[in-house]
Order: structure tokens, then sequence, then C-alpha cells
């Protein structure tokens, strides 16, 4: 019945006339296709490690910005001298066990004038902390490392590990990715 709906009688084959494609034709196509996938493949690559690093370069641009308006207010870049100072009724959640750590507290929390920093404006004795946050995020995550732990040095000899996501030299102030 539906032969006949469709113009055919009972079980009437198709003519030689009525072909599909050939296989020569088929892996003509696939030949063509493949060929227009590895001219594009590379490009999109390319794009997406160009999009990672304008990103991290990005980045790099808002912490050391965040550490320069500490410089600015403080005197000083965050390091050594100032990094066990905490206020009083200081929120235990917020202590660092990392240097890492310890520079994010500086750029993301309050400070006063000596670069003690506090987790409120008004510490729990009183005393007023004017300065910061200075980054009021967190330490953003490197695109490329997938990682927002933070190497802290004192110089430039000192080689960069590549399990950190930043470096941080605290005695320039210089915030750099690691993209080794």
């Amino acid at each position: 019945m539906i032969f006949h709906k469709l113009g055919l009688k009972g079980s009437q084959n198709f003519s030689i006339n009525q072909r599909g494609f050939t296989l020569i034709e088929l892996l003509i196509v696939v030949v063509i296709l493949s060929s227009l996938a590895t001219l594009v493949l590379p490009n999109f690559s390319n794009s997406v490690a160009v999009s990672q690093n304008s990103a991290v370069n990005q980045n790099v641009k808002i912490v050391q910005a965040a550490l320069d308006r500490f410089h600015a207010s403080q005197g000083f870049y965050p390091g050594p001298s100032n990094w066990g100072s905490i206020c009083k009724g200081f929120n235990r959640n917020f202590y660092a066990s990392t240097k890492g750590e310890l520079l994010r507290n500086r750029l993301t929390m309050y400070t006063d004038s000596n670069g003690v920093v506090c987790d409120s404006r008004i510490a729990s004795d009183g005393k007023k902390y004017l300065y910061g946050p200075y980054l009021h995020k967190d330490l953003p995550i490197n695109p490329i490392k997938k990682s927002s732990e933070v190497q802290v040095v004192a110089n430039e000899s000192i080689l960069s590990d590549p399990k950190f996501g930043w470096r941080y030299n605290y005695s320039s102030g210089e915030f750099t990715a690691t993209k080794n």
C-alpha cells in the first residue's frame, strides 16, 4: 500500500538511474573536510592561548595596581616585616599559614598606617584601620597555571616554582605570572 502512494508497484526495485554517492566521492568529501579542519583547529587553539595570556596580563595589572596603592598609603610593600601583625579580635578564619595567604590578607583586608591587618574597619579594642582593602576580591586564578597560589621571594635570583600561579617580589613590589 505504501509503495502505491509513492508511485511504486509492489516490491519494485529502484531503477539503475537512481543511485547514491560512490565510495570515491565520499572519500573525496572526507579528505576535503579533514583538510579544512587541519587549517581551522590550530587557529582555534592559538586563540585560546592568546586569550589566556590576555587574562593573565590583565590580572597582573589589577594585583600590581593594588600593591602600588598599598605602597602609596603605607610607604612600603607588603613583606615579612609586617606579616605577623593582626588586630585584636581578628577572625581566626582569616588567619594565614603561607606567605601567599599573608599577602592576600594585606591586599583584601583593612590595614593601619603600620600595615597591621584587620578583618573590620574598627577592631574590638576600638582602634581604626583606615586603609584598604586594596583588592576587592581574592587573588585571581592564573588561567594558564590554574592556580592562585603565590610564590613570595625576596629577590629576582630565586627561580620560579612551577606549582605556583603567581610570583611576588616583596623587595621590589613586582607581581608577575608563573608561566612555565
